[in-house]
């Protein structure tokens, strides 16, 4: 509520913001959808895409988090080509992904970063797809909710590398087995405003 302070109960109740983003989605009419901040509550509304042809790959964010992402994806376009996997954008410099040596040395020398990416619960999702009307062609489609601190786009930018380092090795894996090139989708809250990065 105090975050929200300048919006009516109304429009913050759960009941109704999840019948939107369903209302929202299915008027969208996209092959792909990413969402953040998914409770359970906000899954179950969502039910419904199933009946309509859609899957779905659900990751909770680390800890006690109520919410994660979920990643959707049209059944009549896209045949799931691997294993759905799950990427812990948080941890220890060794527990890191997507981290050569010298940056993990680099964070550990660093106390206060190195400290804030042990507490946060950010996570990233992906799944390698068949586009069904395209013979040949997949993409690699992942879908991330960044740190949220104004004053932590060094978190943000270090947790963006280590996810587009991993999503690159996983596209040139997949595309080593002689079906072609992989394509990639990022999609996500990168928290990121006009100026903060540059």
């Amino acid at each position: 509520e105090g975050m929200f302070s300048y919006c009516s109960a109304d429009v913050l109740a759960a009941p109704r913001r999840r019948q939107l983003v369903l209302r929202d989605l299915l008027k969208i009419d996209a092959d792909i959808a990413g969402l953040q901040e998914v409770d359970s509550g906000q899954l179950a509304a969502l039910a419904p895409l199933k009946g309509l042809g859609w899957e779905h790959v659900y990751t909770r964010k680390s800890a006690k988090s109520a919410d994660g992402c979920a990643l959707f994806w049209r059944g009549s376009r896209f045949r799931l080509a691997g294993e759905a996997f799950e990427l812990r954008l948080n941890g220890r410099p060794g527990e890191l992904p997507g981290l050569v040596l010298e940056s993990q040395a680099a964070l550990c020398a660093h106390d206060r970063t190195r400290d804030v990416m042990a507490a946060i619960t950010t996570v990233a999702q992906g799944v390698l797809l068949q586009d069904l009307k395209a013979p040949g062609r997949r993409v690699l489609v992942a879908n991330t909710h960044l740190f949220y601190h104004p004053n932590a786009n060094h978190v943000r930018l270090l947790q963006l590398h280590m996810l587009l380092t991993e999503l690159a090795g996983r596209a040139e894996l997949a595309g080593s087995d002689g079906a072609g090139p992989v394509g990639m989708i990022l999609l996500g809250d990168l928290n990121a405003r006009k100026g903060n990065f540059g």
